[in-house]
């Protein structure tokens, strides 16, 4: 959901500090009165909106906009986000009818976990692909059955060294394109596996009712470790966002303890994005004094800004080596991932035909 490069030329590329911090506050403590005009929260959600989806944008400004009696967003283009929502839901219900009926179980994990567990509506989650942690002996019957159904492998756009990611297989598209499935053999990238391998996750899980179903979903302090994965390795760029805002309710609304993701981050060499994600949360207005401190450092400031102001942009060039190594991954890590990018472009974009991982 980016924005057009009209409204990007259009618009400063932060919002003013101010607006920032009193729209955070606004999710982060809605019981708190706002601390800026209606006007100037208004164009906060409305850049919300363009990063997370205007339904979830709502969804996590819902409690200050009825405690405060704000209307912030669009009626019309959240009744549109979440009408895309319930189709895109009801392919990835069927798909996880077809898996159930064939005798495949997995655990749902990130977006439609945390649309059904976390959201008052899961509409207001719902993303664009279900993400489904398989075991591997189910992997092959699970694609064939999804093919049989209409499922097709789709095309997917790549970065010039070609896909370093092992956790889950190319996405298959829906029949009618509404949505995907992403089949996972790990729940990320390594090295989370070094702390949530497979067999944990499915011994782990907890279950709940879904319409008909009955579904695993990994434990709150799991999830929350998932999430510190993935924006480590998304860099905290401007599309973490979303899951920013997913951590911020999960903390907010789930009883997690500080010290056991802290010994299971360190466990999976995550200990230094998840005090990037406290550091933010708590510069935000989030109350975490028992959680892991932030990090010392110039980039730590600048991505605050970045985040505060809803910046658009991703970081580029040095900056984005710089962020990487002070605030999102080990430099065991950053190394791995570095080598196999450079690996990739000695081959030339050679594309990896047996495995269909992407």
């Amino acid at each position: 959901m980016a924005m057009s490069s009209a409204s990007s030329r259009s618009e400063p590329r932060l919002l003013d500090a101010a607006t920032g911090a009193a729209g955070w506050r606004l999710i982060l403590a809605p019981e708190l009165p706002p601390e800026a005009p209606p006007e100037r929260l208004a164009v906060f959600a409305g850049r919300l909106a363009r990063l997370v989806g205007p339904a979830q944008a709502a969804a996590a400004l819902a409690p200050a906009s009825a405690a405060w009696k704000l209307a912030l967003l669009p009626a019309a283009q959240i009744v549109q986000a979440r009408l895309l929502s319930k189709r895109a839901r009801f392919h990835q219900l069927a798909a996880l009818r077809l898996l159930a009926d064939a005798g495949i179980g997995g655990v749902v994990i990130k977006g439609f976990d945390f649309a059904h567990r976390l959201y008052d509506d899961p509409l207001d989650r719902i993303g664009e692909d279900l993400d489904l942690l398989l075991r591997p002996a189910d992997l092959a019957p699970a694609v064939r059955r999804l093919e049989a159904a209409g499922w097709r492998f789709g095309q997917q756009k790549l970065p010039p060294w070609g896909s370093i990611a092992r956790a889950s297989i190319r996405p298959l598209r829906s029949p009618d394109g509404a949505t995907m499935i992403d089949l996972h053999l790990a729940a990320d990238e390594w090295p989370l596996p070094r702390a949530l391998p497979t067999e944990y996750l499915f011994d782990t899980a907890e279950r709940f009712a879904c319409e008909e179903l009955t579904l695993l979903a990994p434990r709150p302090e799991d999830s929350l470790l998932l999430l510190v994965s993935n924006l480590g390795k998304d860099k905290f760029g401007p599309f973490g966002i979303r899951k920013l805002v997913d951590a911020a309710l999960l903390l907010r609304r789930r009883k997690i303890g500080p010290d056991a993701v802290a010994a299971r981050a360190c466990a999976a060499r995550l200990d230094r994005p998840l005090r990037t994600l406290c550091g933010l949360l708590r510069r935000l207005g989030l109350g975490l004094e028992a959680w892991p401190g932030e990090p010392r450092c110039e980039a730590f400031s600048t991505l605050l800004a970045e985040v505060q102001g809803l910046s658009q942009e991703p970081p580029t060039g040095l900056s984005l080596v710089r962020r990487e190594v002070a605030l999102c991954a080990d430099w065991r890590v950053a190394a791995g991932r570095n080598l196999r990018r450079f690996a990739g472009l000695l081959r030339l974009k050679r594309q990896d035909a047996v495995s269909g991982f992407s």
